[in-house]
């Protein structure tokens, strides 16, 4: 009697479940860093049901991302965030996301894409202007869904911002957007000296040309093509900017099935008669396929954010060790092609290897030892023409992480007179003492900005009143 009770009461808890599910959409299978997240009112977690309608509040944590299952079809979808800023900042529901992602037209004056450019903060302390657009297709439709190009996409974001790029980013762009994201994008980019384009999603190759696949195509007849963007088009309208140095990374070399897919000729074809200055980069071999990856990145994604951005090292010195990296993490089984060359040389980190980071203190003191040294450098400075000989005196104090030292570094730096004088320096060694509450790096800081970025400046000089120091109300009220 037991045992039939037991097997009755696990029948029902069976079949309540499925009744809960019933009424539901998606099952959560995954959450990545989801603290705050609510969906209609309750925490997120794994193995939660939902549906379509009901509301995801992400609240200001820019890094969640929710891993869902379609009940009805076992489809595997990823929405975060800024998935959903990237479509207007209205979306609260799955619903909406994909109705705004199927609006779809084939025409060119088809919905304009809503885009924002993440501005970094530090980008006037690198010589040349950057400005990268990145784009990750996962919500695939009517082809098989993607995991990783959300968060590889997300990742490379971030990773550039923090290499002085300006950035706008993009996700799941049926093909209308796609074509608008590239219009408005060469508007954006036309000025600036270095452009990056990233492609995270599927990528198929027909009569020997390259396209990148929106996220509403299903590819049944060989006229989809044409909703479809062809890779040329990318290259074109990077080519039509000021940007003298075009970087372009395709990872969209995945296998997957449709009509329209070549068993001779997967992945990729090589690219021909590519304009001087511009080096594209494919994730894995010519004709070859990708990994898509089973962690959090797609093996060449993980390489791409491991290698970039290593200090005075040149790009075309890091894409070929992201090209080894992604090697190693496949079993030697997927090598990324490397076509064209850049024209100059472009180094993403353009720091010194001893340039290390000094924690933050706003009681950071002077030891007695970099007393000394400061104060030789400072006499030196008195005579005008000797300061490349303070330079040493300098450098050594502000390596101990003498925030006096880091300030008189700085401001060398600053000084035409210094035959080694360099903007990025100066920006770095002045942003150490400043954060360390030296209110004349501050000020200084403020200085440097005023003119190419106001917002930034006036910033600086605001902490510096906080501080104290004498010129910066001054100063200040004079930008209003």
């Amino acid at each position: 009697m037991k045992k039939i009770c037991s097997f009755i009461l696990i029948i029902l808890s069976m079949t309540l479940a499925s009744a809960q599910k019933a009424g539901n959409d998606y099952e959560i299978i995954g959450i990545y860093k989801t603290s705050g997240v609510t969906i209609d009112g309750a925490p997120v977690k794994e193995s939660d049901t939902f549906s379509k309608k009901s509301t995801i509040n992400w609240g200001n944590n820019e890094e969640a991302v929710i891993e869902v299952k379609e009940i009805a079809t076992s489809n595997i979808y990823t929405f975060s965030k800024r998935q959903f800023d990237s479509k207007g900042g209205m979306i609260k529901n799955a619903e909406e996301y994909f109705y705004r992602t199927n609006k779809t037209s084939t025409r060119e004056t088809g919905d304009e894409a809503f885009l924002t450019i993440k501005r970094c903060s530090d980008r006037f302390a690198f010589k040349e202007s950057r400005i990268a657009l990145v784009i990750g297709n996962t919500t695939y439709t009517k082809l098989p869904s993607l995991q990783n190009p959300l968060r590889d996409a997300l990742a490379v974001t971030d990773k550039l911002l923090s290499l002085g790029f300006d950035v706008v980013e993009t996700f799941d762009c049926n093909i209308a957007e796609f074509r608008s994201v590239l219009n408005q994008f060469e508007q954006i980019a036309d000025g600036y000296q270095i452009v990056l384009f990233y492609y995270a999603g599927h990528g198929i190759q027909k009569d020997g040309k390259n396209y990148l696949v929106p996220v509403t195509e299903q590819l049944l007849k060989p006229t989809d093509i044409a909703n479809c963007v062809d890779c040329e088009d990318v290259l074109r309208s990077l080519e039509r900017t000021t940007c003298r140095s075009r970087i372009v990374i395709f990872d969209a070399c995945r296998s997957f099935n449709s009509a329209l897919s070549d068993k001779s000729h997967k992945g990729l074809s090589q690219m021909h008669q590519l304009a001087p200055g511009t080096m594209v980069v494919f994730s894995t071999g010519f004709g070859q396929v990708a990994s898509d990856g089973d962690g959090n990145h797609s093996p060449f994604a993980q390489a791409l954010l491991s290698n970039i951005g290593q200090p005075e090292t040149s790009f075309e010195m890091e894409i070929k060790n992201v090209a080894n990296e992604t090697f190693r993490l496949t079993s030697n089984r997927q090598y990324p092609a490397i076509t064209g060359s850049l024209t100059e040389t472009v180094v993403l980190n353009p720091r010194t290897k001893s340039a290390k980071p000094i924690p933050e203190n706003t009681n950071a003191p002077s030891n007695e030892k970099a007393k000394l040294l400061v104060d030789q450098g400072k006499r030196i400075c008195k005579v005008v023409g000797q300061e490349d000989k303070a330079f040493p005196y300098f450098q050594e104090a502000a390596n101990m992480g003498d925030i006096e030292g880091c300030y008189q570094l700085g401001h060398l730096y600053h000084n035409d007179n210094f035959s080694n004088a360099n903007i990025d320096n100066a920006i770095f060694w002045l942003t150490k003492a400043a954060n360390m509450g030296y209110s004349e790096a501050m000020f200084e800081l403020g200085e440097i900005y005023q003119g190419r970025d106001n917002a930034m400046a006036k910033q600086w000089f605001r902490k510096a009143i906080e501080k104290g120091h004498p010129k910066a109300a001054n100063r200040l009220s004079k930008m209003r």
